[in-house]
């Protein structure tokens, strides 16, 4: 009887203390899209949501003012997706003479991630914390890098690295991230940052693969099969004073 009594306490612990089970969940995120300019664009994949917004890239990562995001679509990775505009990139045009004459200002920054005059970043805020996987980009010259921030709860940055040489692939490119790069988390920022005045870059973000780990909860059935563990032991106990 003390082997049976044991043997279903054994089990029971098994069941409570060692029964888990997680998993990690893997996605795509395509950014292309018709949205044009706005001041924000919201993507999902059914799972989780994103929010792009378009900024000016500060030399330590963070991000400074917010600007306009283009969404832009296409069928192919090597065309489309999320763009920043801002107002720092101007052209002047006149026409006519003397009292005709009459000038406009028009914005000449291009629809892209850039760093041509300022350094312009996409911050993306996930719905749930996320490592990404690999990134997609469009409009990719051969000599393109990106910047890379991650940030905390309170949008402070962890981590930060300028220059990362874009992998080219037709017209468009990708960067494949080492595992364990970085910490999970739930805001990042892809940018333009120049570190010398010949660094010039320009592209749009395409989209992203992530992943996301389940938290490790108890298996439900464990109540279940300690009940049942105890009845056997109530059953044998009766049989015996029975016998």
């Amino acid at each position: 009887m003390k082997t049976a009594i044991g043997a279903a306490v054994l089990a029971a612990s098994l069941t409570f203390g060692g029964a888990t089970t997680a998993s990690v969940v893997h996605g795509t995120l395509d950014f292309a899209g018709h949205g044009g300019l706005k001041s924000s664009h919201t993507v999902s994949d059914g799972y989780l949501s994103v929010e792009a917004t378009g900024h000016l890239l500060n030399s330590d990562g963070s991000l400074g003012t917010q600007e306009k995001i283009g969404q832009y679509g296409s069928y192919t990775w090597g065309t489309g997706g999320f763009g920043v505009t801002n107002d720092d990139e101007t052209k002047k045009t006149c026409s006519g003479w003397g009292w005709w004459k009459s000038c406009k200002t028009k914005n000449t920054d291009s629809h892209q991630i850039d760093n041509h005059k300022n350094d312009e970043a996409v911050k993306l805020s996930f719905d749930k914390e996320v490592t990404i996987t690999k990134v997609f980009f469009s409009y990719v010259d051969k000599w393109d890098d990106f910047s890379f921030s991650v940030f905390d709860g309170l949008g402070g940055v962890t981590e930060f690295t300028g220059r990362v040489q874009i992998d080219k692939l037709g017209y468009g490119g990708y960067y494949e991230f080492a595992p364990g790069s970085f910490a999970a988390s739930s805001m990042f920022a892809f940018g333009a940052f120049k570190d010398n005045k010949h660094d010039l870059d320009g592209f749009k973000l395409r989209g992203v693969k992530y992943a996301h780990e389940v938290p490790a909860v108890p298996l439900p059935a464990g109540g279940a099969l300690l009940l049942t563990g105890l009845a056997g032991i109530g059953f044998l106990r009766s049989r015996k004073k029975t016998a």
